[in-house]
């Protein structure tokens, strides 16, 4: 998204350059300082450490939550009896805090029906003590079972971004620290913007840049694994090895798509193609031709992805990996694309670049889909959702 600004000269020149481009906010842009605080647990590891010992999450929360809204104080208290169940002024849910007290009596006093709210709400300043400043009052309904509402007193937080999107940010934020004692930065990080992609789809560029820079890290520490290397029975024709990779990282993938779908298939080719070479080292075989196939999960879009072909063409003249013995079953993009062809388009460089043939079925006319028979060569063995005995009929046919 762009925007045109024109230059102090254009009324002179009528014209317009790059220079006169610059790019606009997103919706979600105004919220990136605010997220990342929320999910900086090392920034506030010494307040959490005062509370290490407490076992109650719900008080280490709301220690954090002081910090990265930069409030007063936070509190929980229970929708149906308004009864305050953790605070930041308090290092135990056994002892009781007077300030806290006082600023949810204020608070209730000014709203009767606060156990009916649903929707994140900023509040009208309230006088809570003599002589002293009135305070603000912020209030998320947490988004799940526990029936809990937060109340951020007097935090640093714009009126307009009290919101569904930091609502959800901060209910994100509480299941983790539901779950973990000692959450790490990177874990939130991860949770909470893959769950704000999800709710709202419209995450800004510096949040899915960070979520690919922590996607790519832990593709590093993921091993590819195969399906199962116990020997072929089949001399003539054996099994093929299938890479194997946490069904996680597809999720994400396609939930975030683009780069992490690039970044996905580029790791599963790569370390796959040198596990399945050390794999025949192993095995002291001295032949490729003597090896099972290996089968590489890939999504149609990187079959014209420059990177990933380059990518695929050194392996193959570093003799890491043999046309002969590499196979490729195919994911769709989108849950709406479960077919079976490969459109032309898509595998156009496939084509170019390797030099590889394509045979088209003679029973199909020639603005039909291709399907693609490479005899010893790459060969597309099946699309998502197909077997191997499916994709042979479909390659028996394209011969016809």
């Amino acid at each position: 998204m762009t925007r045109l600004t024109t230059p102090s000269t254009s009324t002179e020149t009528g014209k317009l350059t790059i220079a006169d481009l610059a790019p606009t906010a997103g919706l979600t842009d105004q919220y990136d300082d605010l997220i990342l605080r929320l999910c900086d647990i090392e920034t506030h590891a010494s307040s959490l450490a005062l509370c290490a010992d407490i076992t109650d999450s719900r008080t280490r929360f709301c220690y954090h939550l002081r910090h990265a809204l930069q409030s007063d104080t936070v509190y929980l208290c229970e929708r149906d009896t308004l009864d305050i169940v953790a605070t930041s002024s308090s290092m135990t849910t056994e002892q009781p805090c007077s300030d806290t007290l006082a600023l949810h009596n204020a608070l209730t006093s000014m709203v009767s029906d606060l156990w009916n709210c649903a929707d994140p709400i900023y509040l009208p300043e309230i006088s809570v003590f003599p002589d002293s400043n009135k305070f603000s009052f912020s209030i998320f309904p947490l988004n799940n079972k526990c029936g809990l509402l937060l109340i951020a007193v007097d935090a640093e937080v714009e009126d307009t971004l009290v919101g569904h999107y930091l609502s959800a940010a901060i209910s994100g934020l509480f299941d983790i620290f539901r779950k973990q004692k000692q959450p790490d930065r990177t874990t939130c990080e991860s949770h909470i913007f893959d769950l704000l992609q999800t709710e709202f789809r419209n995450s800004s560029a510096v949040v899915a840049d960070l979520r690919l820079s922590r996607f790519k890290q832990s593709l590093k520490a993921t091993p590819v694994s195969f399906s199962d290397l116990t020997p072929s029975n089949d001399n003539a024709s054996p099994e093929a090895l299938c890479t194997e990779l946490p069904q996680n990282l597809y999720t994400v993938a396609a939930l975030w798509e683009g780069d992490f779908i690039a970044a996905l298939d580029s790791h599963c080719l790569t370390e796959s193609s040198y596990g399945y070479k050390t794999l025949c080292e192993n095995h002291n075989l001295l032949k490729f031709e003597t090896s099972r196939p290996l089968q590489i999960k890939v999504h149609t879009q990187s079959l014209s992805n420059s990177i990933y072909i380059d990518t695929l063409i050194k392996l193959k003249e570093k003799s890491v990996i043999h046309e002969s013995r590499l196979t490729f079953d195919i994911l769709s993009e989108t849950n709406r694309d479960q077919s079976t062809v490969v459109q032309s388009d898509q595998l156009a460089v496939l084509r170019t670049e390797p030099g590889l043939p394509v045979v088209r079925n003679k029973k199909q006319p020639a603005s039909a889909p291709v399907t693609v028979n490479i005899s010893e060569e790459f060969d597309i063995m099946s699309a998502h959702g197909i077997g191997h005995h499916s994709n042979t009929r479909l390659n028996k046919a394209a011969n016809d």
